[in-house]
């Protein structure tokens, strides 16, 4: 979680977007795509020879009776009735158990995820005593780690982490090493002493650091008496001068990263899940190296998820060289696929751009060189070895497998409601919001519309919504020709939508835009969400079923690590939502309509309906096999089979 680099990209956006527009390079605005490129790509045809893996005895959605499925190369070779026999290598009894197309979580952030499972995990604590005795024990276990980092602490009254005393508490707890303890929603990160000192940062205040004054952030540094910070920061502008330095000192090696993916992997793969779409965090940097990752990882027969990625587009000069350097690198990667460029010539390519992306955004800071800090995070691990590695590589020009998939840009249009920084209509206009003015986000989607590549943006509330939804609207327009020679419309996304206003519910299906939703961000009241939000837009809150009955059902995901990537419990909880308060329209679905949302749906949204989300002969296998029992209630059917690409990756 490369904050500080994230958020001086973001800070340096609100600077210069007050003094010039986004430009992009004469020669980049005039490159002619190739727009009849499809995303959709076609279904396989069904292998012959001997099947691999057979489940027998399962159950199918909709279909009477039990069945064998029959999986070879990757693929789904034969749906039959149970009772045909099957010579396969490996097979499975599945006693009944249902099984279903594997999960799809739409949106995932894996960088941070892997990073918290490798970190300690505080998000279940509850009390102060027993948040100094998780955080002491990690120490104690890992007395190598240079610094110490924590994740998932909530927000409780009264706090476990008082902000006046934040540092002197966590110095009690552990001195001689940088503590970074990040709160659940990364929006709040306390330290002690030494992280502070390690910044620069510990000294008396006023006056303030540069960056925070010009971004008007001086409250989001917590400060004791004596004027010194006292350890909490909130928010990313804030601690990022902090989180970026101390991680700057003590960068991870690249096997490092390597193994915390696979970790992370793994516990996506007991949840059943097959694929996910991850999120970039508005750091590109940050995109590549997690491309570079994957694909060593996938060279290596070593990753056990289809990532669908993004890369991120940062609301500044640039922010149009980003699209363009998006479509360069999804262009590569197919070339890569189809052969012709080779494991090492990628590989270059990519560390490339991670060491011209750590010159093209230089931000100046009394804390922190950019430059110095990208190139010490993310360029110097894949540098070192670099040649080894290439060497131990594969001869082959292509992996076989293609689990990694680079279609699509991220964006943020706004915050969250609990901080109030989310666009929305019922608020005046805050400084900063939207992120992207509507002209300079007109032209974003335009130009990624035009490139063929996919926009994701991030949107809670209902005026960057309707913002999103014109822009969809503009690039339709301005793109029908290269529409009609695709043969289809790009679906673009718009990821959350936590407010709606109801005028622009039926705007998704007509524009062909995808709604991209979280089960478990919804929650009764009364949280700070509800009382942050009026009731009179509690009922296009969460809009499942409005958005449903409009033609445009929701895909789902979870926002991990957030909140937990469990799917199951997700559906769970999507199809027992009832109505805040008497009166309200019901926005909860059936489970048969919320586990569509974490199977059949997530392919359409990212043009793979022809080859992912259904049980059919010639369909990748991917698939998750449930206990036999009941989809409700929550101590129903669970997860006990986890097959992506052919291949058992979990079994209970």
């Amino acid at each position: 979680m490369d904050v500080a680099l994230r958020s001086y990209a973001r800070a340096r956006a609100q600077r210069l977007r007050r003094h010039r527009g986004p430009t992009v390079c004469p020669e980049r605005e005039a490159r002619t795509p190739d727009d009849r490129q499809p995303l959709l790509r076609g279904r396989n045809s069904a292998p012959e020879g001997r099947p691999q893996l057979a489940i027998t005895s399962c159950t199918l959605a909709g279909r009477e009776g039990r069945f064998t499925v029959s999986l070879r190369d990757g693929v789904i070779q034969a749906v039959e009735p149970a009772g045909v026999e099957v010579d396969a290598e490996q097979v499975r009894d599945a006693r009944g158990g249902l099984l279903l197309p594997g999960f799809t979580d739409s949106h995932v952030h894996l960088l941070v995820g892997a990073e918290r499972l490798d970190g300690c995990d505080v998000g279940d604590v509850r009390d102060a005593a027993e948040l100094e005795l998780r955080i002491r024990r990690f120490a104690e276990e890992n007395p190598d780690r240079p610094m110490i980092q924590v994740h998932g602490l909530n927000y409780l009254e009264p706090p476990l982490l008082d902000p006046a005393r934040a540092r002197s508490r966590l110095d009690e707890i552990v001195k001689d090493r940088p503590l970074m303890v990040v709160a659940h929603d990364l929006h709040t990160v306390w330290a002690n002493t030494r992280a502070l000192e390690e910044s620069g940062l510990l000294r008396a205040m006023p006056p303030y650091p540069r960056e925070i004054v010009e971004i008007g952030a001086e409250t989001g540094i917590g400060l004791d008496g004596q004027g010194l910070p006292g350890g909490e920061l909130r928010e990313p502008e804030c601690y990022c001068l902090v989180e970026g330095a101390v991680r700057a000192l003590h960068p991870l090696k690249q096997e490092q990263k390597l193994a915390s993916l696979r970790r992370a992997a793994a516990e996506l793969n007991r949840h059943g899940i097959t694929s996910v779409h991850n999120m970039g965090l508005a750091m590109p940097e940050e995109d590549v190296e997690l491309l570079l990752l994957l694909l060593e990882l996938e060279e290596k027969e070593e990753l056990t998820i289809r990532v669908e990625s993004s890369h991120s587009v940062v609301p500044d000069e640039r922010m149009l060289e980003d699209v363009h350097d998006a479509a360069e690198i999804r262009d590569r990667l197919r070339r890569y696929r189809e052969g012709a460029l080779t494991v090492s010539e990628m590989h270059r390519f990519l560390v490339g751009r991670l060491e011209a992306l750590a010159k093209v955004r230089r931000l100046e800071s009394e804390f922190v060189a950019n430059h110095d800090e990208v190139a010490r995070i993310h360029v110097q691990p894949h540098l070192e070895g670099l040649e080894k590695r290439l060497r131990e590589a594969r001869s082959r020009t292509a992996a076989t497998q293609g689990m990694v998939t680079l279609d699509a840009v991220k964006l943020f249009l706004d915050g969250v409601v609990e901080k109030e920084t989310a666009c929305r209509t019922d608020r005046p206009p805050q400084n900063g919001l939207p992120s992207f003015p509507p002209e300079d986000l007109e032209e974003t989607v335009r130009i990624a519309d035009r490139l063929g590549l996919q926009v994701r943006a991030h949107c809670i509330g209902d005026k960057s919504v309707s913002l999103m939804l014109d822009a969809i609207s503009a690039a339709r327009r301005a793109n029908a020709q290269p529409d009609e020679r695709r043969g289809h419309r790009i679906r673009h996304r718009i990821e959350h939508v936590e407010m709606c206003r109801s005028e622009d519910l039926v705007r998704f299906q007509s524009e062909d835009a995808v709604a991209s939703m979280q089960p478990f961000h919804e929650r009764p009241p009364l949280t700070l969400w509800h009382k942050l939000v009026p009731e009179s837009e509690w009922g296009t809150a969460f809009p499942w079923k409005s958005l449903s009955e409009e033609g445009a059902a929701p895909v789902f995901g979870s926002d991990w690590p957030i909140v937990s990537c469990d799917c199951l419990g997700a559906a769970r909880h999507a199809a027992t939502r009832t109505p805040w308060r008497p009166g309200l329209p019901e926005q909860g679905l059936s489970i048969e309509e919320a586990l569509a949302g974490f199977t059949s749906g997530p392919p359409r949204a990212v043009h793979r309906e022809n080859e992912l989300g259904a049980v059919e002969p010639g369909m990748l296998a991917d698939l998750v096999l449930l206990t036999p029992g009941a989809l409700l209630p929550e101590d129903g059917a669970r997860v006990c089979l986890t097959i992506c690409a052919g291949r058992i990756v979990y079994e209970s």
